[in-house]
């Protein structure tokens, strides 16, 4: 199962060629992010490979992907189940790829990052009836200066996933420099996807901000078992040498 999609850095001028030490880490950062997504979303149900093939464009700098996706037999059945995304319902929820109609809330990571703006979490609802299944509702703010969106609780999941919240600033580092303006995501032979630099900078203020401590937001009709902690990491100080051992929360799906 493949998917093909295509990312182009947009310059001022002609962008026939990027520096190899912002092109890399951009290039690596995307492949952690659908990588990250999918054993968010599907576990050790599937492994996925990012390949790329580059083209040039005038003042631009195009780069071509195909996402392939590999489902493991005992699983493969739980396709039609809902049981596994595919690799194009991943591409989906990073905001990669158009979202189907009926996509559960409608708008994907990169998105959800812009609206966010890096504000705090306040409330996380899941929405219990039949034609809201699978979506969240999100709340910023306190008192009158509350704000509040739906979204899938996939999108949700990969927001508050820590790799992929290190991975979304590196995609968009060439954005930082004089020649590149903005970032488009095809599909299709039509626009996905159109980030300038101040979205950047708002989908960038979102991924650094502080993680949501899930649990003491969600309301009674989100099930407990939704919750749960990735595994714990250890940080070593360096003068003192003694450590740290944190966990992240975040929603699973």
């Amino acid at each position: 199962m493949s998917v093909t999609f295509e990312i182009a850095y947009e310059g001022r001028r002609d962008a026939h060629a990027m520096d190899v030490q912002l092109l890399a880490p951009a290039m690596l950062a995307l492949g952690e992010l659908v990588k990250e997504a999918n054993a968010a979303l599907n576990g050790g149900r599937s492994t996925v490979q990012l390949s790329v093939q580059a083209d040039f464009q005038h003042k631009c700098f195009l780069i071509n992907f195909e996402l392939l996706q590999t489902i493991y037999e005992q699983v493969k059945g739980l396709l039609s189940d809902d049981g596994v995304r595919s690799a194009k319902e991943l591409l989906e929820w990073l905001d990669l790829f158009k979202m189907a109609a009926g996509g559960g809330g409608g708008i994907g990571l990169f998105a959800f990052q812009k609206w966010l703006r890096g504000r705090k979490i306040t409330g996380v609802t899941k929405l219990g009836t039949k034609d809201d299944r699978g979506r969240v509702e999100i709340t910023v703010g306190t008192g009158a200066s509350i704000e509040k969106i739906e979204i899938h609780q996939n999108v949700y999941t990969l927001a508050e996933n820590p790799r992929v919240r290190r991975a979304v600033p590196q995609v968009l580092a060439p954005l930082d420099t004089d020649e590149y303006d903005r970032l488009e995501v095809r599909a299709g032979g039509a626009t996905v996807k159109v980030i300038d630099e101040k979205d950047a900078d708002d989908i960038k203020k979102a991924a650094f901000r502080k993680m949501v401590r899930t649990s003491r937001f969600l309301t009674r009709n989100l099930s407990p078992r939704i919750c749960k902690f990735s595994a714990l990491s250890t940080i070593r100080r360096p003068r003192t040498g003694a450590s740290v051992t944190m966990g992240m929360p975040y929603l699973s799906i």
